[in-house]
């Protein structure tokens, strides 16, 4: 069961979201055709080497134009969805990475 980054909105809790989501849909993606999986999981390893390893990207309008996972949150998924939740869950994190204790 996913537990919302928000309940504890850590650098080490964003990195552990970060990479239980690439393990997450790998597993979808094994078992999946659609090719929406392969695009998120291509963003959430860029996200996890450029914001979270390299801390590369700093600001939000950086984070706006090269990433559109939140959107595809909402926009693919329903609202209950756990891949919902994660998602924007990631997005709101790569915004404020640089305020994360």
């Amino acid at each position: 069961m996913y537990k919302r980054f928000s309940e504890m909105p850590t650098k080490f809790t964003y990195s552990q979201v970060v990479k239980d989501t690439i393990t997450y849909v790998k597993e979808i993606s094994d078992s999946n055709d659609d090719p929406i999986y392969p695009y998120i999981l291509n963003q959430l390893k860029d996200i996890y080497r450029e914001v979270i390893t390299n801390n590369s990207i700093h600001e939000p309008e950086d984070i706006y134009d090269r990433y559109d996972i939140g959107a595809i949150g909402v926009r693919y998924f329903d609202e209950n969805d756990e891949m919902h939740e994660r998602l924007c869950d990631i997005f709101y994190g790569a915004v404020h990475y640089k305020e994360l204790k």
